[in-house]
């Protein structure tokens, strides 16, 4: 793994305390897990958008629960940025 791959995805793996992996190294950055309150989530972003998906047996493929954001470059987003824009998605659907 290349270096600036294994660092993103340490720093995605330390998400607020949620349970989560990221599924790629490189673009489209994408991360899924377990919210705090048991439910499965998936997290993609690429081209020009990061979007949220919750809910379901599996979110990445048909969530009951979803919305993108637009965001320059998405599919090499930074984790801080990521996990920002992923908490506030999170906020929203609370």
């Amino acid at each position: 793994m290349e270096p600036w791959a294994a660092e993103r995805e340490g720093q995605w793996l330390t998400a607020g305390g949620w349970r989560a992996t990221p599924s790629r190294s490189a673009a489209p950055v994408q991360v899924e897990g377990v919210l705090p309150g048991g439910e499965l989530f998936y997290f993609r972003a690429r081209h020009d958008e990061a979007c949220l998906a919750i809910g379901g047996p599996d979110p990445a493929g048909r969530a009951p629960w979803e919305r993108c954001r637009p965001h320059r470059e998405a599919g090499l987003l930074p984790a801080a940025d990521g996990l920002a824009m992923l908490r506030e998605l999170y906020e929203e659907w609370q």
